[in-house]
């Protein structure tokens, strides 16, 4: 095949890839792909295993089920849900370069990973020794309002 063929061949499919790479751009339904790829789960053992809270959970798999992705089985008020989409498992698959603990992890985040697996490894050491932790410092600034001004 030449250049100008597999280019062609990839113009005719940039528009379904595209699709699907936006759908998994959320990191929850990107998680939620990675634990659907060991198999059929209901909806309390992915919230137990992602840690995605049941609210935020639903709307990520309605969305994964209004464009295919997953599709669903009922038994008596138990819900699962399992890749219905052949496509959805082979980029899952080429994305997860590594399984830790039992959960894939992109090659994008892998070092950010460790990284911050060694810092609660620090953190629990540090805490053990009997002293605080060091505080976390998010990256807005909280400014409270002036106890003293009348408006």
């Amino acid at each position: 095949m030449s250049e100008t063929q597999a280019l062609e061949k990839l113009r005719d499919r940039a528009d379904e890839i595209s699709a699907l790479l936006k759908v998994l751009s959320h990191p929850n339904r990107l998680l939620i792909a990675c634990e659907l790829m060991e198999g059929e789960r209901s909806v309390s053992e992915i919230e137990q295993n992602t840690g995605v809270k049941q609210p935020g959970l639903s709307r990520e798999l309605a969305r994964l089920r209004e464009q295919g992705l997953v599709s669903t089985t009922r038994e008596s008020k138990a819900v699962f849900y399992r890749l219905a989409d052949e496509r959805l498992s082979d980029l899952v698959s080429a994305l997860c370069v590594s399984c830790a603990e039992g959960k894939c992890i992109p090659p994008a985040f892998e070092q950010t990973y460790k990284a911050s697996q060694a810092a609660k490894k620090n953190a629990a050491e540090f805490a053990s020794v009997g002293r605080k932790a060091p505080a976390r410092r998010s990256g807005r600034l909280r400014i409270n309002p002036d106890p003293y001004r009348k408006d």
